[in-house]
């Protein structure tokens, strides 16, 4: 995982900035439908990703978009709750590294703010007896309640 994460950031760095070469939505799905598959920790696609230069708040809309796909590859793989698994500590990430810039990080805090309770929607639609569901959902929770504090 660790020579792959290598070798992507390296080309990633390259290629980052021009969309037609570097196709961002289509990459970080391979990407996690292989983390998928190889059970790899939930944090090393979009770590590599910012390691590669992506913009935090593109990099989020591409996940958001992932999860809004509802694509049925993650319950094909056995991981329903993947990418929300995967968002959970992408959010986490963004509230202890939130953007420098103060008007950003207003604007992206409601973004996540406003997507989080999307999560939350889904995740109150599910079995509440579902572990991934017990423990999702108070994450969510914590999260929501943190960027609700910084709004």
């Amino acid at each position: 995982m660790e020579a792959i994460s290598q070798q992507l950031v390296l080309v990633g760095k390259s290629y980052v900035k021009q969309e037609q070469y570097f196709p961002t939505y289509f990459l970080i799905s391979m990407l996690e439908r292989k983390s998928c598959e190889m059970i790899w920790q939930h944090q090393w696609v979009f770590m590599t990703a910012l390691e590669m230069g992506i913009d935090p708040m593109a990099l989020f809309n591409e996940y958001n978009k992932i999860f809004n796909a509802k694509e049925n590859t993650w319950r094909a793989l056995g991981k329903p709750l993947h990418i929300l698994h995967v968002l959970s500590l992408l959010l986490i990430y963004f509230l202890e590294n939130p953007p420098t810039i103060s008007a950003d990080r207003i604007a992206f805090s409601r973004s996540l703010f406003e997507a989080t309770t999307s999560y939350l929607v889904e995740l109150e639609s599910m079995s509440l007896s579902d572990p991934e569901v017990k423990v999702l959902l108070p994450r969510f929770k914590g999260i929501q309640a943190k960027l609700k504090r910084a709004l």
